[in-house]
């Protein structure tokens, strides 16, 4: 199909099946805006830490209590120490060091004129490997230049070139055709 696609100069008849929401483009949006909340790798992570750690803690803390208690130190002494441990050894600060963390890389990030809309996005920057605009180049200051070119099977990169310049037009005003121009 020819979904995103825009006419830059000419006269094009076609059939709209699908406006707004109703297209790919929508349903990307209504998703990005939606902002389902869906658990990121290292928040699974920490929680699957935590768990493992609570259990771990909780046999400890039994074990503890059991020998204290068979040390002949009473019940109430040995559920006492038992508690103390549990909340010595429980990881209860783990959400706030990930979210002390999380807004760290959010300023580092607002320090470099970049709007975060969620923290938890700061995560996934790292496992970026290219990032793409959409038409309004809202990551882009609008003046493309070609880094280079790399022509089909069988065509030189004159050629291309020649191609290229002819379906260009400055009077559009399109960034690509003037950073081929």
């Amino acid at each position: 199909g020819f979904a995103g696609t825009r006419a830059l100069t000419g006269t094009a008849r076609v059939r709209v099946v699908w406006t707004g929401g109703d297209t790919l483009y929508g349903e990307i949006v209504q998703a990005a805006t939606r902002g389902d909340p869906v658990r990121t790798p290292l928040q699974r992570a920490v929680a699957s830490l935590v768990q493992v750690l609570l259990v771990g803690a909780a046999i400890v803390c039994v074990a503890l209590a059991l020998v204290r208690w068979l040390q002949g130190f009473g019940i109430v002494d040995a559920l006492i120490s038992a508690l103390t441990l549990a909340v010595a050894a429980l990881p209860e600060e783990f959400p706030v060091v990930l979210t002390f963390y999380l807004g760290v890389g959010v300023y580092r990030l607002a320090r470099k004129r970049a709007l975060v809309r969620r923290s938890v996005s700061v995560e996934n920057i790292g496992r970026v490997t290219a990032i793409c605009s959409d038409k309004t180049g809202t990551l882009t200051e609008g003046r493309l230049r070609i880094g280079h070119r790399v022509p089909a099977d069988g065509l030189e990169e004159a050629e291309l070139m020649r191609v290229a310049v002819g379906a260009s037009r400055r009077e559009s005003g399109d960034p690509l055709d003037l950073a081929i121009l």
